[in-house]
């Protein structure tokens, strides 16, 4: 992808927006999944970030081979850009400023870019148990305000977030990464029973691929009972950055947050998947075998700050939301919401898909020895898998 970008052209564009000021490239430039960002520093001092999408239809992603369309891509920065600037209007959580964004590869930069303010911050350390526990609290706490703050941010529909001409808000379609546009919902039974299809949606359609996404939607489809009737099934629906963690926040030397990056697979959804513990929060007991026992508990330890932050916040704010999100926390159901939307992550599927089996079917079930046996069933074959989409 770097070889791609034109970055005399970037800093043309960053140029022109500040009246022709003179700035350069850092050499510094972060590499993600989806994007490379860029640190653009004018000869004034002032720094901006651009963070560069690829344009490329075919990526690596988690080991995984995966199909983005030209319509997906740019959906998804529209939406980012629409919701950086609502939650910017609408709360106090610290969100960067967007300068300017194309969606397209055809400007000087060759690459769809997004134009931002730079936050100056630090990330946390890696080993959250690392920090003393008066340090983890102040971090806890305010990640716990984020959460409630993005929950009073509710909407009639489920779908993501656009901004039009005249400057009003509105509810777009879903878009899998193939580009088909679904919804947008009015109701949590109608997205989730979309989701349940992600899998075959986005199965590369190879023998061992598609039977491990036939495996993932049978689980799935076994979910909708316990999803389709939850909390405000028909809505308002809240507004859910969607990869809120430690890993996607900044602080000062202070411990101050001082910016949430990151929004871009930000949009509105269910409150059973929108209320779910941050990254770095996130091990729960179906999940304990995963780790050693001294992780697990240090990960409980702060599960438990976190619900006591989200419970003062909510207390302190007479929960504007009117759901209680501190209620929904651990709730069976949000963990299996969470299952459901874990399944994009490839690096995360066998962990949550072993977690979604205890869910389901209790807690010594062995998830690999019931896939096996599942996918002899005929339901399984070519012909199968195309009946069983059909009428469940």
């Amino acid at each position: 992808m770097l070889a791609r970008v034109d970055l005399q052209g970037l800093c043309s564009i960053a140029s022109a927006l500040r009246d022709g000021r003179s700035c350069i490239v850092s050499e510094k430039y972060t590499c993600g999944a989806y994007n490379l960002v860029f640190e653009i520093v004018f000869d004034d001092g002032v720094s901006w970030i651009a963070r560069l999408r690829s344009a490329a239809s075919m990526q690596v992603v988690s080991s995984e081979l995966v199909f983005e369309s030209p319509k997906y891509k740019q959906h998804i920065m529209e939406s980012e850009v629409a919701t950086m600037k609502y939650v910017r209007q609408h709360t106090t959580i610290p969100v960067p400023e967007v300068y300017a964004f194309d969606t397209t590869s055809t400007n000087p930069a060759r690459s769809p870019y997004i134009l931002m303010e730079c936050i100056h911050g630090w990330r946390t350390p890696l080993k959250l148990q690392d920090l003393p526990d008066s340090v983890l609290e102040h971090i806890l706490d305010q990640l716990a305000d984020v959460l409630v703050q993005l929950s009073s941010l509710q909407f009639p529909q489920i779908g993501y977030l656009h901004d039009d001409v005249d400057g009003r808000y509105r509810i777009d379609a879903m878009l899998d990464r193939k580009g088909k546009r679904v919804g947008p919902f009015s109701s949590a039974g109608e997205y989730y029973k979309w989701r349940a299809d992600q899998p075959l949606n986005r199965s590369n359609e190879s023998v061992v691929d598609l039977q491990e996404a036939s495996f993932h939607a049978y689980l799935f489809r076994l979910s909708l009972p316990f999803l389709m009737n939850g909390i405000r099934n028909t809505g308002p629906f809240p507004l859910a950055h969607n990869d809120l963690g430690v890993h996607n926040v900044l602080f000062d030397d202070n411990w101050k947050l001082v910016g949430v990056i990151d929004w871009s697979g930000a949009c509105v959804v269910p409150w059973e998947s929108f209320a779910q513990f941050p990254g770095g929060v996130m091990l729960g007991p179906h999940l304990r075998k995963e780790c050693s026992e001294t992780f697990y508990q240090s990960n409980r330890f702060r599960q438990r700050v976190f619900l006591e932050s989200v419970k003062r916040n909510e207390e302190e704010t007479r929960n504007k939301s009117g759901v209680s999100v501190y209620n929904l926390l651990n709730n069976p159901r949000t963990e299996l919401a969470q299952c459901v939307e874990q399944y994009d992550l490839a690096s995360l599927r066998r962990k949550y898909r072993r977690k979604l089996c205890a869910l389901l079917f209790g807690p010594d079930i062995d998830a690999d020895a019931l896939k096996k046996s599942v996918t002899k069933s005929e339901l399984f074959s070519d012909v199968g898998v195309g009946i069983y989409t059909k009428w469940i």
